[in-house]
Parts: C-alpha cells; structure tokens; sequence
C-alpha cells in the first residue's frame, strides 16, 4: 500500500473515528484532538498499520484508548448518549404528532443507553450505530469476541425492557 493509499484510507475513517470520540468524550474539540493524534499515529506506525487485519479496527482502538486516556486525565466520568446525527430508521413520519413522538424515543433510548453499563454502551454503539461486525468490536474493544456477543445481548435486553415499560406504562 503507498502512501497515497494509506491517507486516503485514513481520511475515509476519520467520521467513524471523531464519532466515536465524541461519544466516549463529549466534547468537540477533544474528540478532533483525539481523531488528529490517531492519525499522526498511523502515520508513525505505518508498517504497524499495514500489517494489521483490519486497518479500521486498529484506528479504531487507537482513538478510544486515546479518548479513554484524555477522560483519566480529566477525571470525569463519561455519561454516554446518543449522537446528535443518530436517526431513527422510521424517517418517513407524516404528522407532527408522529415526529414528536420519534423524538421522545430518540431521547429516551439516548438516555436508556447512558445508564447501561460502559462496556455495554460502547459495543452496542459500535454494532447498531457504527455497524462493525463482532469480530472488528472485539479488535476495538480488545475484549473476547464472546464478550462482545454477551454485552451486546445485555444490552439490547435492558434497552427492549426499558422501552416495552416506557411504552406501556409511560414512564
């Protein structure tokens, strides 16, 4: 692969990679920050990178050790949410009353999702929003491919109680 290959490459990922950030750092700046080191590291490690399964999962797992680092350093607790792009699949609504009702969905799985375990919010974000398979969330991860598959079915069974309450009981 040329070098040419290798940015263009890495310019193909970078919404994937800033999307991520952001959403483990809540923060615009940081999450370019985070995005623009993971590259400078391509960059560096290209020989690293060029041996690698999947260049993506190795840009990916840079950029969320890199947003875990800056959260350490700032000593805060991450609370995730749903971005701000996320979109439902059910887009063609036809009256006010329907998209008012998708957008209490929107925020209440947004919110569903930040009180799942963290663990739980990253693969499950990284498999429904970013849509790698479990293989890829496992070099992101770098937790056991079982792992992923147990976190992810946690959590699509708590985000499914919590919404069948929701919509039942209305609360």
């Amino acid at each position: 692969m040329t070098e040419k290959l290798l940015i263009d490459s890495l310019f193909l990922m970078k919404d994937k990679l800033y999307r991520f950030a952001y959403r483990l750092l809540k923060d615009e700046d940081e999450a370019l920050d985070a995005v623009q080191e993971t590259m400078v590291k391509a960059w560096i490690n290209q020989r690293t990178l060029l041996e690698a399964d999947s260049k993506e999962a190795w840009c990916m797992r840079v950029v969320k050790n890199d947003a875990l680092d800056r959260l350490k350093r700032r000593k805060k607790r991450v609370i995730e949410g749903i971005e701000n792009n996320y979109q439902l699949k059910d887009e063609k609504l036809k009256n006010p009353f329907e998209m008012a009702a998708a957008e209490d969905d929107k925020k209440n799985i947004a919110n569903f999702i930040a009180m799942l375990p963290f663990k739980q919010q990253q693969v499950i974000h990284l498999r429904e929003i970013e849509g790698y398979s479990y293989q890829e969330i496992s070099q992101i991860t770098e937790l056991d491919i079982n792992q992923v598959k147990i976190n992810l079915y946690r959590a699509r069974r708590a985000l499914r109680e919590k919404i069948l309450n929701t919509h039942a009981y209305g609360l």
